[in-house]
């Protein structure tokens, strides 16, 4: 949270992770006015003046509401066995607030091997069920991206790829679009061959070699 000080101190802190912070050397004298703000929050109360130096004050905060959306595609819904599938997850925010510290589960049931992954904002960790994708903060109206490579690997199976918001410090309007699937079926990759036989010359003599050649397409 960062408190601004105005009147007798004008100065600007951030609170500690206990939500904390501390301004020594204040004027002994006067007022001063101290405003509270952080993204996707609001603050009771939203504003305080008081006399200058005092030896503490208290403000609470409320997470605002906002809307995160969830949504995958990938590039080929039915690939070979042995083919890539190239994946876009897009989580935007469809509210008038920020939301943060944002946490979206990302995982497939076996069947698509990942080989690649990068995010347009955030970190990605790996965890023993899939890939947990963290933002600090996304605010009103912005999206970012999940993008990934994976190889088929398992012919004739449906495989279900999924991406659930787990965590945000918001209330959400619309849980339902926190979460979202997609389904990929392999196919078994087929290979159709023709061989053809040719002997030239033709015919041969008694006795003579007969070259032979084998076209295999």
């Amino acid at each position: 949270v960062t408190l601004q000080l105005a009147g007798g101190g004008n100065r600007q802190g951030v609170t500690d992770e206990n939500g904390q912070a501390v301004f020594p050397g204040l004027p002994p004298a006067g007022t001063i006015t101290i405003t509270p703000s952080r993204s996707g929050f609001r603050f009771e109360p939203p504003q305080l003046t008081i006399p200058a130096n005092p030896p503490v004050v208290s403000f609470l905060a409320f997470p605002k509401t906002t809307d995160l959306s969830l949504s995958i595609i990938a590039d080929d819904p039915a690939p070979l066995a042995g083919g890539l599938v190239n994946g876009v997850g897009t989580l935007s925010n469809l509210g008038t607030e920020a939301a943060t510290d944002v946490a979206v589960g990302v995982a497939s049931l076996p069947g698509l091997v990942l080989e690649a992954r990068q995010v347009t904002q955030g970190t990605l960790e790996t965890r023993s069920s899939g890939t947990l994708w963290k933002l600090q903060q996304l605010d009103a109206g912005a999206s970012a991206e999940f993008q990934w490579r994976s190889r088929a690997t398992l012919p004739g199976a449906s495989i279900l790829s999924v991406a659930v918001i787990e965590q945000m410090e918001q209330a959400d309007a619309d849980p339902l679009n926190n979460s979202t699937r997609l389904t990929t079926r392999p196919r078994t990759a087929e290979a159709r061959l023709s061989l053809a036989l040719n002997v030239n010359p033709n015919p041969v003599k008694a006795g003579e070699a007969i070259p032979v050649q084998l076209t295999v397409r």
